[in-house]
């Protein structure tokens, strides 16, 4: 979260703050994203960078009122294209299909000429069956002479494991690792999860803990998909 939550002092009249996902191609072991929303967890823990203190309520003006509002603030603009009227071959954006997309919401792409930087899929274990997806039918970003391609693929009744990641900090005097689990749970590991139960499962599935013991220590709880480790 460190490198993807920052302010750009280049935007706006005095900087925006900006929230960006991430994919990880591992050498090793499952890939796996950093979605651009905040999890409960997420949320919690940023705002907590500017505490309101003990045992009062946040102040109109004050610093952690300001930085709450800043976060709650975050959104995507996510906007859908249509050809120009006054110049052919050309588009703009269709304003009427704009859409702001929350801190805390998933992204849903619903149209090919909705401009994307790229396209991340994922199971939320509600169902099973086929999908079909057609590729390059869209006209504003699919360049000109792209076939089109329909790939079939299956959601199957399956326990998705993955595998726990070990994020080491940007600055070693961190002295901090977080571990956390490779799936993104559509962003909502709150309903899909509880760490301490899944963990211990995953980790005993992986041969990672064999003891219950190990991971008594972790902070339990929904919406948590990783745990934070700190040095002493």
């Amino acid at each position: 979260m460190q490198e993807r939550l920052y302010l750009d002092p280049l935007r706006g009249d005095k900087g925006t703050l900006v929230l960006i996902g991430e994919f990880h191609d591992e050498i090793a072991g499952e890939d796996y994203l950093d979605l651009n929303l905040l999890t409960v967890a997420e949320e919690e823990a940023i705002k907590n960078l500017v505490p309101t203190p003990e045992g009062q309520s946040p102040v109109a003006g004050s610093d952690d009122e300001k930085w709450d509002k800043a976060i709650d603030a975050l959104n995507t603009r996510v906007e859908t294209f249509k050809p120009d009227p006054a110049q052919f071959g050309s588009y703009i954006v269709d304003s009427g299909l704009n859409a702001d997309v929350g801190e805390n919401e998933l992204t849903v792409i619903r149209s090919a000429e909705t401009a994307v930087d790229s396209y991340a899929i994922t199971a939320t274990g509600q169902g099973t069956g086929y999908v079909t997806m057609v590729f390059g039918n869209g006209n504003a970003f699919t360049p000109e002479g792209d076939p089109v391609v329909v790939q079939v693929f299956k959601i199957a009744d399956q326990l998705y494991v993955g595998d726990l990641k070990v994020v080491t900090s940007s600055n070693p005097l961190d002295e901090q690792v977080t571990l956390r689990h490779s799936g993104d749970f559509a962003g909502k590991p709150e309903l899909r999860m509880a760490l301490g139960h899944g963990c211990r499962e995953c980790a005993r599935h992986l041969r990672h803990l064999d003891d219950d013991a190990d991971w008594r220590s972790c902070r339990q709880g929904a919406g948590l998909d990783g745990q934070m480790v700190r040095g002493h």
